[in-house]
């Protein structure tokens, strides 16, 4: 029973995502910006959310520009909470997000392609942890591959040292101290 009592949040923002419920609504922001604009007891996580079109890696443009491939969005939401918060990706789908300690998932995200005028909701469930504020852990690399049409494979990747030469442009920090704890992602029945 108690298995069952703390999914429900997860499984009610999933039933919310697949409606388009979680997408339509507003939600804080957990982009990073600098590092000191991490709220007191959070820490913060950065990974990637890397789509692969047909064999082209797609830049979803900068935050307040058009990309030609559309518009992706991720919910994340806390796994023993009812908070979940929106993002949408920019550039290569580089994230850093700034969350409490404790446990989430990626429960699912969205597609808008322009070129096909459609809206695609996929569930999905990607865990990661954030065991101590005011330290950065890489969560690693959701991989999606050939996103027209259908959704061919969803997979994890560890591009760990790719992530860490991108931190001395996102954050000016002397040697911070980064863990390293990938996400895991769970079959969908």
């Amino acid at each position: 029973m108690r298995v069952i009592t703390s999914l429900l949040p997860a499984l009610w923002i999933l039933v919310l995502s697949a409606s388009g419920y979680a997408f339509s609504q507003p939600t804080p922001t957990i982009e990073v910006s600098n590092v000191a604009s991490v709220p007191e007891g959070e820490g913060i996580v950065f990974g990637r959310v890397k789509v692969n079109d047909k064999g082209t890696l797609i830049d979803w443009g900068g935050l307040n520009s058009y990309s030609e491939y559309g518009s992706l969005t991720v919910v994340v939401a806390q796994e023993h909470g009812s908070e979940h918060w929106r993002h949408h990706l920019s550039e290569d789908g580089s994230f850093y997000w700034h969350l409490p300690p404790g446990s989430y998932s990626i429960l699912a995200f969205s597609y808008w392609s322009p070129e096909r005028k459609l809206l695609t909701i996929r569930p999905i469930v990607a865990r990661f942890s954030i065991f101590e504020s005011k330290k950065l852990t890489y969560i690693g690399t959701l991989a999606i591959t050939s996103f027209t049409g259908e959704v061919h494979s969803i997979r994890i990747e560890d591009e760990y040292e790719e992530a860490l030469g991108a931190l001395p442009y996102k954050f000016s920090v002397v040697k911070p101290t980064i863990s390293k704890h990938i996400m895991s992602l769970e079959k969908m029945r």
